[in-house]
């Protein structure tokens, strides 16, 4: 075969391939939903249909119910047409999940394949097909476009924070900013960004002062980690560096102009309606309340949907209310319940918290191995660290402390594609130039794992695929 048709041929094979896997995915999504999906009050997926059918009924100014992203509810609402009815709608918008699920797979695929070396991304991709997306699928929920939004907004930090840049700065916003109209979570993680990028600056400029009477090219180096990058470079890093605290300014202003820009139609809405741009039920009473009755017979009960709740300022929830009327037993207590459900959402049937653990104790014991040339990575990049460090604490407890209320899988799984990317990061950082001789052959210690990694991936996705997507509910 003539060599310069040979690209040519894979890529039809490749094309082919994937148009064939995506066409048995969906048909998998259908039976699934045939089977476990025919009440649309199940999983919340009603109040996305109703919150589409306001917008739509609206002409689209109806942007926001106090608890949910727009972002979903706007594309349910390109499909609703008047005088359909809720059976109609949600039967349509089940199929538009399909689809929608099937574009973020895609999307995740190639941003995987950007960003990772091909085996490790061909696992990832494998791992959270089949226990995860496959699963979500079949569900009018906004959770597949979600995760894999917050997935790049995790990465997008994580470059912003080695290269501190106005066009890093406005992909982090951007991105941020999509993740928090698909579901209103993101702002713990924003928060810290920016922080951190300030502390980067403030950091910058104290060296700096150090480094007066150093060679001037010394004394403009910036603070952070730029030369070892957590993804791909994105250009910000090559260019001439002006001091590290300028760029801090200006990584923020562009950071928060974009995400603010992004939202735009979620807080002004919110504003009209709540008073607060960053309203939402959830974070702003729910998560204050010790059960769901609780919820019930308070705001809830007095219109926390359709404007700022009317009782007393006295009587709503919130940090203050609830460390005064609470011990210091009763708040750990609550995080240790919590966490005991999020270890039994890990645990369950679908597997996901098996391939969290099996990333987490490979890349634990490469750590353990190499912790010299870890530390040494790890004094390099110290607001990445931190950052990362930061991002699992903070919504782990805060999913932990949430469960009275509200738990599920969907929040750990919000979780899994950055925690997988992130090990799968730091084990080929740490073993890039390990070898192993297996038969007088020389073998990469990356691909050695990669490899024992799909052996145990490949037959629990067949397996998933022929029998567990059809007796398990995946809704949660």
């Amino acid at each position: 075969m003539d060599r310069q048709n040979q690209p040519k041929w894979r890529r039809a094979v490749a094309l082919t391939a994937l148009l064939a896997v995506s066409g048995a995915l969906a048909v998998r999504a259908d039976q699934h939903a045939a089977l476990w999906n025919q009440n649309a009050q199940a999983f919340d997926q009603s109040a996305y249909l109703h919150f589409a059918q306001k917008m739509r009924r609206s002409h689209f100014t109806y942007w926001t119910d106090g608890a949910r992203g727009p972002a979903f509810p706007f594309l349910l609402a390109l499909v609703y047409q008047r005088g359909m009815t809720d059976e109609a709608h949600f039967a349509i918008a089940r199929r538009l999940g399909i689809a929608l699920s099937l574009a973020a797979l895609a999307a995740l695929a190639a941003l995987l394949w950007r960003w990772l070396p091909r085996h490790s991304a061909l696992n990832i991709l494998w791992i959270s097909t089949f226990s995860v997306f496959l699963f979500r699928a079949p569900y009018v929920q906004p959770e597949p476009l979600y995760y894999v939004a917050f997935f790049v907004a995790y990465v997008q930090a994580c470059r912003l924070l080695q290269a501190p840049g106005i066009r890093a700065g406005l992909l982090a916003g951007t991105a941020l900013g999509v993740a928090q109209l698909l579901k209103p979570a993101v702002l713990p993680a924003l928060g810290l960004l920016l922080v951190l990028v300030l502390l980067d600056g403030l950091v910058g400029v104290w060296r700096r002062s150090r480094c007066r009477k150093q060679p001037r090219e010394l004394a403009g180096q910036p603070s952070g980690f730029r030369d070892q990058r957590l993804g791909q470079p994105d250009g910000d890093a090559g260019k001439p560096q002006a001091p590290s605290g300028c760029w801090a300014v200006w990584a923020v202003l562009s950071t928060a102009v974009a995400f603010l820009s992004v939202t735009a139609p979620w807080w002004i809405s919110n504003i009209r309606t709540f008073g607060h741009p960053f309203y939402n039920v959830n974070t702003t009473f729910y998560m204050w309340y010790d059960s769901w009755d609780e919820v019930k017979a308070g705001t809830r009960a007095h219109g926390d949907r359709i404007g700022w709740p009317t009782i007393p300022a006295e009587d709503l929830p919130g940090p203050a209310r609830y460390v005064r009327d609470h011990t210091a037993q009763d708040i750990w207590h609550r995080l240790a319940a919590g966490s005991r459900r999020l270890l039994d959402d890990a645990r369950g049937p679908h597997g996901f918290g098996r391939y969290a653990i099996l990333y987490a104790a490979v890349c634990g014991a490469i750590a353990l191995r190499e912790r010299r040339r870890l530390l040494t990575h790890l004094r390099r990049a110290p607001t990445v660290v931190l950052f990362v460090g930061g991002f699992f604490v903070l919504y782990l407890s805060g999913f932990a402390w949430f469960g009275p209320v509200n738990y599920g899988e969907r929040l750990l799984q919000s979780l899994f594609l950055p925690w997988l990317y992130t090990c799968s990061v730091v084990g080929h950082r740490l073993t890039v130039s390990r070898v192993l001789q297996v038969r007088g052959r020389s073998m990469a210690l990356s691909g050695c794992l990669e490899a024992a990694v799909s052996a145990l991936a490949i037959p629990d996705g067949a397996i998933a695929f022929g029998w567990r997507i059809l007796r398990l509910s995946g809704g949660a």
